[in-house]
């Protein structure tokens, strides 16, 4: 297994690449890769461990009655997904998809907390899990936001608006393609796809295919 990379994950900060292989041997964390399109794991299903994305992404959608899908979650290399579900022992409420080939490392809740395979590095890496749970719940917050607008021109611009304070910048790269933004927002693609047009004509912004500037 190959820990290099994992020094970026938020889970292992301050923790030395030394240390994060004595720790995922501890509590039998393993890799295993994924096509694109592989269903992870589906709505009700039990996690015993959350997941790491080392390569690729994983997305996390919620699937109505009717059929129509909303993108909950794009997660990329080095973010944590599931864990909420792993450490309540909760039936999931979505399901989890691979969005690109994956190498996802599972992390098994049974022995997070296990003394016997305590170290000492292990302690900061529970109190990093607590600070990314609280992340997380700053994320849903910014997740209603989006959704609480009326218009798709408003949930389009709010979206925007919150990946240029979170990269610091008017130049934004995303990860999502239309339709999957689209499915994000929870607006039809059609209606996206206008919005956007008219956002350009404006002068309001500027993009081309994942990459828009806010002018």
């Amino acid at each position: 297994m190959n820990t290099t990379g994992l020094i970026q994950c938020p889970l292992f900060t301050q923790i030395k690449e030394d240390e994060i292989a004595i720790i995922l041997k501890a509590i039998h964390a393993y890799e295993k890769q994924y096509s694109k399109g592989t269903m992870l794991y589906r709505h009700q299903d039990l996690v015993p461990a959350f997941g790491i994305v080392c390569e690729g992404c994983v997305q996390i959608i919620k699937q109505d009655y009717l059929g129509n899908n909303t993108i909950y979650a794009d997660i990329t290399p080095y973010g944590l997904f599931a864990e909420s579900f792993a450490l309540n022992h909760a039936p999931l409420q979505v399901d989890i998809i691979a969005g690109q080939d994956c190498t996802i490392l599972w992390i098994p809740v049974q022995y997070l907390f296990h003394e016997r395979a305590m170290k000492p590095s292990q302690s900061i890496l529970i109190q990093n899990l607590m600070r990314i749970l609280s992340d997380k719940n700053q994320f849903l917050t910014k997740r209603i936001d989006i959704l609480s607008q009326r218009s798709t021109r408003e949930k389009v611009m709010t979206y925007l608006y919150q990946q240029a304070l979170r990269t610091h910048s008017s130049h934004i790269e995303i990860s999502l393609n239309r339709q999957e933004l689209a499915d994000y927002l929870c607006v039809e693609r059609s209606a996206l796809s206008a919005v956007l047009s008219q956002l350009k004509q404006d002068g309001i912004l500027e993009y081309r295919k994942n990459k828009f500037r806010l002018l």
